[in-house]
């Protein structure tokens, strides 16, 4: 990506949307502590706070993916 814009939502601590499409899509990854705890050490640094943000956003990426899928 060439701009911050390009990488979608920032959740804080250095990720951003592009990075947790791609950890869905390539490594599949399901759950916001598959991705803080197995994928990356940002568990260390994430507040409740962030968590519920990544969840939500995980919550509507897996939902328009199924949406997509279905159709």
């Amino acid at each position: 990506s060439t701009s911050m814009h390009e990488l979608g939502q920032n959740f804080g601590h250095g990720l951003y949307a592009q990075e947790v499409d791609y950890l869905v899509d390539q490594e599949w990854a399901m759950t916001s502590l598959d991705i803080l705890k197995r994928r990356t050490k940002l568990y260390l640094e994430f507040t409740e706070s962030d968590v519920q943000v990544l969840d939500a956003y995980l919550v509507e990426l897996h939902k328009h993916r199924l949406e997509k899928d279905v159709a």
